[in-house]
């Protein structure tokens, strides 16, 4: 399948996914064949030897046959349940190291199966609310693409370096937090108004009690026009209205042409 079809926030607030990445485990999406990765967050991608969510997203995963029969061969594979306890050897650089993880059978948004692989934060060490929201929001290191963990409120719970400089003011993350409420897909993905002008953002709502919530920004400001067009729409300005799902790209419909992908 091309991965580029999902972006983070996609694959985020599947339900078997959102809650262990509010909680700082290490992620790793795998496509049911176990050769591509579909998603990881930072602690993932660490984990199988890459340094960023962007380096992982898209790269072979690098499994020895050993370790690729031993997945395969739970049962049901790969509809397995939740939870599925499978040791693996995973190659980092010149060493290897056996690690547990606990196996998810999981559907994709496009109803395509794949294999979600957690190794537990808590299994290392009692991790503090604000170390697990720290967790949730490493590795995003691409140019531009800021993200932070916001709470009930809209306060600002962790966020990367750089994000405050984007200006954007707690209305307008409280106002995202009461819209993302309402969603039933958890999702919310539109432009929105900081200091530097109107910039993309997505909003996921990765647990409800207590409320926290994944949000990213491109900060690719467009400066604000006192008279729109009348046929543009802030929301999204190649289509007219929020991006709510995810689709492959049209022909010369780069990522890099619609940061809305990336987010």
């Amino acid at each position: 399948m091309a991965t580029g079809a999902y972006s983070f926030l996609d694959i985020a607030v599947l339900d078997e996914v959102r809650s262990r990445l509010a909680a700082g485990d290490a992620l790793v999406v795998l496509a049911a064949d176990l050769d591509e990765v579909i998603w990881a967050n930072g602690p993932g991608a660490r984990l199988f030897g890459f340094p960023d969510i962007e380096a992982i997203m898209g790269a072979t995963a690098g499994l020895g046959s050993v370790a690729r029969r031993q997945i395969a061969s739970i049962s049901g594979f790969p509809a397995i349940g939740d939870d599925r306890p499978v040791a693996v050897r995973i190659a980092s650089g010149m060493s290897s190291r056996i690690v547990t993880f606990q196996a998810s059978g999981i559907t994709l948004p496009d109803g395509e199966p794949a294999l979600l692989l957690c190794e537990p934060a808590t299994l290392a060490k009692s991790l503090s609310a604000t170390e697990r929201a720290a967790r949730a929001i490493e590795g995003f290191t691409e140019e531009g693409h800021l993200a932070a963990i916001i709470d009930a409120s809209g306060q600002v719970v962790a966020a990367r370096d750089g994000f405050e400089d984007v200006g954007l003011d707690h209305q307008t993350l409280a106002g995202l937090v009461a819209e993302v409420a309402g969603e039933q897909d958890r999702l919310v993905k539109r432009m929105v108004t900081c200091g530097k002008g109107r910039i993309p953002a997505g909003m996921a709502r990765l647990a409800d009690d207590p409320a926290l919530h994944l949000l990213i920004v491109v900060d690719d400001a467009e400066p604000e026009q006192e008279t729109p067009a009348p046929t543009s729409d802030p929301m999204n300005p190649r289509r007219g209205r929020p991006v709510r799902t995810a689709s492959p790209p049209r022909d010369g419909d780069t990522a890099e042409r619609r940061p809305w992908a990336r987010a």
